[in-house]
């Protein structure tokens, strides 16, 4: 089971990483942060499906938008289909 965590406002590096502190025993397997200008989040991942690959936070290829996610998406194959019509650069074939 995975943690995640976040707040909105002014990013501050050492309360995303106090929170990540808090929440490391829920994803042992790896810590990921990301901060924007008006937004934070960060998730503690035990790595089940594609421990290699599935690294979070996801970011566009234009680093405006960043995901954490915690779960599985069923219909992920149309998806990825739909996603590699629109030339949408993927880093994994199942994550």
């Amino acid at each position: 089971m995975c943690g995640i965590y976040g707040f909105t406002g002014t990013p501050d590096t050492l309360l995303l990483e106090q929170m990540a502190s808090k929440l490391g025993h829920r994803g042992p397997d790896e810590t990921g942060m990301c901060e924007h200008k008006n937004f934070s989040a960060g998730i503690d991942r035990l790595s089940i499906v594609d421990p290699r690959f599935g690294s979070q936070p996801w970011h566009t290829p234009d680093g405006k938008v960043s995901v954490v996610c915690n779960g599985e998406i069923y219909n992920f194959r149309e998806l990825r289909t739909l996603l590699q019509a629109l030339d949408y650069p993927l880093t994994s074939d199942h994550s």
